[in-house]
């Protein structure tokens, strides 16, 4: 055990911070006071060691303890102890005061924030061991070892699920199943459509061709039967299509870069749209007449309707995406030339158009 390398950065504002976050999503983390973030990393409790620590220690204005007409507010970096400590707290808001005293130790509650000790991740010792060495529940596994393990008997989780992940877990694309069927269930299609769209831009298309590996993990089958997730994301997906002015999001910021992106099918695709939402110019080259890759060269249409797949594609390059069809790499245009041009970035999602072998024998035969 010990800690392994990772990039610090300290930021100066809570939009520097919110940038940075973004810009690393899950391989960053953040720091403040460190009591518990840096046990976590130095014993590797994650599957996942994050790339980066961002540290929002030296914003300025995150420590204060201010009552107003609407109650108390308390800024991130406000340590435990001054929440233990103050006045206002002792006198109108004791139980809270009490909870920040009872956390851990006099020392650690003088360098614990509220920024990060009040959202720690659970104390369990299965969830904590070093080395994650049990693929625990809450970490993406599929049971919880505190209530099926030698040491049951000890938990306080009581009705705690300790089955099988739902849905979420088992899809690809970590769409929020459950947040967005919530919506649905609520009659608000459109919500259900925004927290779609978060993750994956075509779900007209997954919504007809994917493997609904949701399914497969649905709790439902406990019961009865898997809730048609795939065919409530289809029907989403054409929600969708017939309104795609109310989608359609110009960036918030356009931020100056260019990116090229050669191939057009779904990995292409899909990069050009979530760059253009944080603000590149993007440029997709693509060898065949026509967008969409192995979704219409390899997909039959009574799979998928060339119908369907064009109003995706027109959707996504909607966003500002400028599509150069009939352009093959070597030929047309070669990787210094595209930097020439001055792009900051290359993609490279020219897909896999040569089916994996079995390793039989004259497997490639050509009758």
């Amino acid at each position: 055990m010990g800690m392994r390398k990772f990039d610090h950065i300290t930021v100066k504002s809570l939009n520097e911070a919110v940038d940075q976050v973004g810009k690393y999503r899950k391989r960053a983390a953040v720091i403040a006071g460190g009591t518990d973030i840096l046990g976590i990393l130095k014993d590797e409790v994650h599957p996942v060691y994050p790339q980066v620590l961002v540290d929002i220690k030296n914003i300025e204005g995150l420590n204060f303890i201010r009552e107003d007409s609407s109650g108390i507010t308390i800024g991130a970096l406000t340590t435990l102890a001054e929440i233990t400590k103050n006045k206002t707290m002792r006198e109108k808001y004791p139980m809270l005061a009490d909870a920040a005293h009872a956390v851990a130790s006099p020392q650690l509650r003088n360098m614990g924030t509220v920024g990060g000790n009040i959202c720690q991740e659970p104390r369990c010792w299965y969830y904590r061991n070093p080395e994650n060495t049990f693929h625990c529940l809450r970490k993406g596994g599929d049971k919880c070892p505190a209530l099926t393990g030698e040491n049951r008997f000890h938990s306080i989780f009581g009705s705690m699920r300790v089955g099988s992940p739902g849905c979420c877990s088992s899809c690809p694309d970590n769409i929020d199943i459950p947040r967005y069927m919530e919506r649905i269930r609520a009659g608000e299609i459109a919500e259900a459509a925004q927290i779609i769209l978060e993750n994956n831009p075509m779900p007209a298309i997954t919504g007809r061709v994917c493997p609904h590996f949701c399914e497969q993990g649905c709790n439902r089958n406990e019961q009865d039967s898997a809730v048609s997730v795939r065919a409530v994301e289809r029907r989403v997906g054409d929600h969708i299509l017939e309104n795609v002015k109310a989608y359609i999001k110009a960036p918030v910021k356009e931020n100056g870069k260019k990116v090229a992106i050669i191939g057009g099918g779904p990995a292409g695709l899909t990069c050009a749209y979530f760059l253009r939402q944080k603000g590149f110019g993007v440029v997709i080259y693509d060898k065949q007449p026509k967008l969409g890759g192995m979704l219409r060269y390899g997909i039959p249409d009574f799979r998928l309707s060339q119908g369907v797949l064009d109003k995706e594609i027109d959707f996504l390059l909607s966003h500002g995406i400028v599509a150069k069809s009939g352009q093959r790499l070597g030929k047309d245009f070669t990787l210094d030339g595209l930097k020439r041009e001055g792009f900051d970035a290359i993609f490279l999602a020219m897909g896999s158009w040569v089916a994996k072998g079995m390793g039989l024998e004259n497997e490639n035969h050509p009758n």
